[in-house]
């Protein structure tokens, strides 16, 4: 009997492949994450993750790429094991992640590589860190990286989501260094992570002919109503938590993690009160609203850019097969023009908060 699933048919070329970060699968890093979670402040240790430190353990999980049908790989370098302390790189560790990047190119990968996806040496954060610490030893570890490792990949993020640092580590207080209502402080936080990755992506591309550019967390702002101002309140939500960190930073394409729709309202004029409605479908593990439909309005409101999108997705894996935006995705490569790739977050479990819990893909307009 035929099968009534319709059929989606992905260009010649299209990237499939998984995505993860180095403290959330290598074990045993030592960095400010790890202090955050030895003092109590985190719900689950990291503590030997999933062992990728372990080069034979790498290979093998590596080896489920393929055989998964995935021909890309997304992984992040750890700061504080190439630069333990400043100005000094540990040559060891370097050979050691050009071992795994060797694994990953022998198994015929793409590979995209994270300079920053959170984690701080210790020595970095302790000096002031990204609120008002030196940033040139960041500079120096990208120049000693992409001077060491560029022959073995082909895509550079320089920073994954300057926002989401400053709102969880700044305003929410959820993330190291823990503080809370920081406004100034997540601003100017948000502010020289900006102008940090301007200065890396030039460096980058002096030394470099592989694309770069920065990685960006973005939420579907949708109007509550169609009254004028919720119209404007969404435009201004959009405007500053989307599009502030993509209008001043420069690169060869936008990376783009898409989370979840959200909706809010005018509670009161005077004095001004806002009241977030409660989502309106199923929610992730995070609470967050899966809304596939948001990927795609996200796509639409990038055109203006004109460069590569890179986009992720969050959804549980209990409704994984149920909300995966494939719909979205297919009408991308017809409406937004070559979709080149989809990347899920994670390769064996547990990698992350939870198997596939993100997903990861790549737009070309």
């Amino acid at each position: 009997m035929e099968s009534r699933e319709k059929v989606r048919v992905f260009p010649v070329g299209f990237l499939w492949g998984a995505a993860t970060s180095s403290h959330q699968v290598e074990g045993g890093n030592w960095n400010d994450w790890a202090i955050w979670e030895s003092d109590g402040h985190a719900k689950d240790m990291s503590g030997r993750a999933c062992g990728h430190w372990d080069l034979e353990r790498f290979t093998r999980d590596a080896d489920l790429l393929p055989r998964l049908s995935l021909n890309a790989y997304r992984m992040s370098l750890e700061w504080s094991r190439i630069m333990p302390r400043p100005h000094t790189f540990d040559a060891a560790a370097l050979q050691h992640y050009r071992r795994m990047l060797e694994a990953l190119k022998a198994r015929g990968l793409t590979v995209m590589v994270t300079l920053h996806h959170f984690t701080n040496p210790l020595w970095f954060s302790r000096s002031g860190g990204w609120r008002h610490g030196r940033l040139e030893p960041f500079l120096e570890y990208v120049d000693f990286a992409v001077r060491h490792l560029d022959d073995l990949v082909d895509l550079w993020a320089t920073i994954n989501e300057p926002m989401a640092v400053a709102i969880m580590g700044w305003l929410l207080g959820q993330w190291p260094p823990g503080r809370r209502r920081d406004v100034w402080g997540a601003v100017r936080v948000v502010s020289r992570m900006c102008r940090t990755h301007n200065r890396a992506y030039r460096l980058i591309r002096s030394l470099s002919r592989k694309p770069a550019g920065l990685v960006h967390s973005m939420i579907w702002y949708e109007a509550a109503s169609p009254r004028r101002s919720d119209r404007l309140l969404a435009r201004l939500a959009d405007l500053i938590g989307n599009q502030w960190v993509l209008r001043r930073t420069r690169g060869d394409f936008i990376g783009v993690n898409y989370y979840m729709r959200e909706c809010w309202s005018w509670d009161r004029f005077f004095p001004p009160r806002l009241v977030r409605l409660p989502p309106r479908g199923p929610v992730s593990d995070f609470g967050w609203e899966i809304s596939p439909d948001g990927l795609y309005h996200v796509l639409r409101s990038l055109r203006r850019y004109r460069l590569p999108v890179f986009g992720a997705a969050d959804v549980p894996v209990g409704l994984l097969y149920h909300t995966l935006p494939f719909s979205e995705l297919e009408v991308a490569v017809k409406d937004i023009r070559q979709v080149i790739a989809w990347w899920g977050w994670g390769l064996c479990a547990p990698l992350c908060f939870l198997l596939f819990d993100s997903l990861f893909c790549v737009f070309r307009f």
